[in-house]
């Protein structure tokens, strides 16, 4: 007689289970570019204008705005990147598609889902166009 325990298996995750990080990415990935693009321009920029805590009289720093351009660009792919993912993530949890039923809806909260990827839309879109003003905004107006 064995006394070993019997072995059980956690249950596979369910289809839409693998992919909520993805929607969570999809829905604040354009808030969370936008925010680290806000501080570390912010940062960059006045670190070039105000070194000690007088600010300069000389011109900026030859550095300062490529780099703040540079780290606005990036994010300005991270929004759209999240963007694209909210678009692809509200088609996929549309209630025509291929393969999605109302019960499969129910079971795995298509509801509260669908409105993730939706409103990742809508966010990824205002914050990018806000990424992409401030990018324009360094090439326009003197940092100092």
């Amino acid at each position: 007689m064995s006394t070993t325990a019997p072995v059980t298996s956690t249950p596979a995750p369910a289809p839409g289970e693998r992919r909520l990080g993805l929607l969570w990415f999809a829905f604040l990935g354009g808030a969370a570019a936008w925010s680290v693009q806000e501080l570390v321009g912010y940062m960059v920029v006045a670190h070039a204008c105000f070194p000690q805590l007088d600010p300069l009289v000389q011109p900026v720093p030859s550095w300062a705005l490529p780099v703040a351009e540079a780290i606005g660009v990036v994010m300005l792919v991270m929004g759209l990147v999240a963007l694209v993912a909210a678009i692809r993530e509200t088609r996929r949890h549309e209630p025509d598609s291929p393969g999605f039923t109302r019960a499969a809806a129910e079971a795995h909260r298509g509801d509260a889902l669908r409105y993730l990827a939706f409103g990742g839309v809508f966010f990824d879109l205002l914050f990018s166009a806000l990424i992409a003003y401030n990018i324009f905004s360094l090439f326009v107006e003197r940092t100092c």
